[in-house]
């Protein structure tokens, strides 16, 4: 255990940010699961408004530095072309 107050504050801070970050990644791979189920279901309006929002936090969370940049694109681009062939 540490035994200095700005490692104790350092180790609170790093379990905050990881339960953060964990929690913006699962909300990822949710609004994930959504739009390619609306795609499956060949539900075109649902899976833009899907996609849309799947755009905004994946770009959030780039910003943020959860997501490196690189794979946010390519996601991005996988669900757009899935979205496409609607």
């Amino acid at each position: 255990m540490a035994n200095h107050s700005a490692t104790k504050k350092s180790i609170r801070q790093t379990m905050r940010r990881n339960q953060i970050n964990k929690n913006i990644r699962s909300q990822l791979n949710t609004l994930e699961k959504n739009l390619r189920t609306y795609a499956q279901q060949k539900d075109k309006t649902k899976a833009l408004a899907e996609l849309k929002q799947f755009s905004i936090t994946i770009d959030s969370s780039v910003n943020k530095g959860i997501l490196h940049k690189r794979k946010a694109s390519r996601k991005k681009s996988q669900l757009a072309s899935l979205t496409k062939q609607l």
